[in-house]
């Protein structure tokens, strides 16, 4: 014999922990609820914070006609390779405004003319239409229009390759006479609301036609960092891009997503805070359901100690017990949040939604990201409050284990102090009833020698 004694606890602990798994039944299904609870909470709250400012940032650029929130009147060359190098310029584009377009033969004016590169195009005009067909003008003699001015034009079923002739006010002294080719259309909401004329756009090959380059006294087209208002925005490039005379201007006003973001909530900064106070709320909720039955775990796990079980088959049993219950929570909460964010929600609000501004196809409230970071938390605090009834456990004794409390120490000193204040007036008491007693027996005492004396007496005659 080596002196080993082996430790065969296999069915033991078996029949343990299904003991305590019914036991802890109650506790459980709390615990699901509020894994469900959780990841619904932090779903919905961050996912729809998300898709309202994604859909009040649509809502501001199409409002806007662009996605560029300042503009360099009439810049040179030179400055727009400068606001082109700024770390704080996102973007950068040239516009040309030419002059109004009338229907031939007519006076009244249907659209303004401009000319656009291919940055001022794709990154800052396009994202602000919807139903957009066809391409940018390339050709000479090609343009691209909104539907209503095709509507002004009595056109309803635009063609690539129609012929519409028009008059072109380049200046007070320049008006030419045009047939253009259609190469494209689109929805715009500029007109709507009255910030500006609906816009056509012809190519930079018909610009240098009419005698014009686009890289030379075009407006210089900037979208600057969203965390920056339009002040600092204005001053930095007047700081950094030097002006070509004391006439040119910089126009400047807050970012459609800072726009966003502020009637969402407030500021950055805020927005910042009520996600920290979001997620400690959430923290407390499942760490608190965690805590309330760690007594209990504890003793059961001290159980499972006092019979051989080792720290490491301590930590994979009730790990594994957390895990069937936080899993089917994590399936139900995933399940819902789907359901309810990228179904139901967007369902019901997005028909009203962004109304009169081409509606909400872009209202996005659910976001994968999201729901993911949401499971990992959860699984974090829970996993986090687990390895503290396991460090709670295997640093104790197999007895102090099994009768661990928190409010154990505590109702002891209570104890203690009331039954000292007992104990102090039962003395008093006691004290109170000797007197008394010591009383009595002197009284007896003397009492009985005055009879004594007298029986004496009486003998004596």
């Amino acid at each position: 014999m080596n002196g080993f004694t082996p430790n065969n606890n296999t069915n033991v602990i078996r029949l343990l922990l299904e003991a305590i798994r019914k036991c802890n039944k109650g506790r459980n299904r709390i615990l699901m609820g509020a894994v469900v609870l959780c990841i619904l909470t932090l779903t919905f709250v961050f996912g729809t914070a998300y898709g309202k400012i994604n859909a009040e940032y649509t809502k501001n650029i199409r409002m806007d006609g662009t996605t560029a929130s300042t503009y360099i009147e009439e810049g040179t060359k030179q400055q727009y390779e400068k606001a082109r190098s700024l770390g704080y310029v996102r973007e950068t584009g040239r516009r040309m405004k030419m002059g109004e377009a009338t229907e031939s033969g007519k006076k009244e004016s249907i659209c303004s003319i401009q000319v656009l590169d291919q940055t001022a195009w794709e990154k800052m005009m396009k994202p602000a239409y919807t139903g957009v067909h066809g391409t940018y003008p390339k050709k000479q003699q090609e343009i691209m229009l909104p539907v209503k001015t095709l509507k002004k034009l009595g056109i309803d079923n635009p063609k690539r390759g129609m012929k519409i002739a028009l008059d072109v006010s380049i200046s007070f002294f320049q008006m030419e006479k045009e047939e253009f080719e259609l190469s494209g259309w689109y929805s715009a909401y500029t007109e709507d609301n009255g910030k500006s004329k609906a816009i056509g756009y012809v190519s930079e090959k018909k610009l240098k036609d009419w005698g014009y380059d686009i890289e030379e006294d075009s407006d210089i087209l900037i979208c600057q960092s969203n965390d920056m208002d339009w002040k600092d925005t204005e001053e930095k490039l007047y700081e950094d891009v030097p002006m070509k005379d004391n006439s040119q201007q910089i126009i400047a006003t807050d970012t459609a997503k800072n726009r966003a973001v502020k009637e969402m909530t407030g500021s950055y900064g805020m927005a910042v805070v009520e996600a920290v106070v979001i997620i400690c709320g959430i923290f407390l909720l499942v760490y608190n359901v965690m805590q309330i039955s760690m007594s209990g775990d504890i003793r059961q796990m001290a159980l499972l100690h006092t019979i051989g079980t080792t720290k490491k088959q301590i930590r994979k049993i009730y790990i594994r017990q957390i895990m069937r219950t936080i899993v089917p929570g994590c399936i139900t909460g995933t399940v819902l949040s789907v359901l309810l964010l990228r179904y139901l929600i967007p369902e019901l609000v997005g028909r009203q939604y962004l109304n009169g501004y081409g509606g909400a196809e872009e209202l996005q409230i659910f976001r994968m990201e999201i729901l993911l970071l949401a499971v990992a938390f959860t699984l974090l605090v829970i996993l986090g409050a687990s390895e503290q009834v396991i460090r709670q456990t295997v640093n104790r004794t197999c007895i102090e284990g099994m009768h661990y409390t928190e409010q154990t120490g505590r109702k002891k000193r209570h104890r203690r102090r009331n039954d000292l204040g007992k104990g102090t007036f039962n003395k008093k008491k006691e004290a109170k009833h000797r007197n008394c007693a010591l009383w009595r027996g002197k009284t007896s005492q003397d009492t009985g020698r005055d009879l004594s004396s007298q029986s004496f007496q009486c003998s004596l005659e």
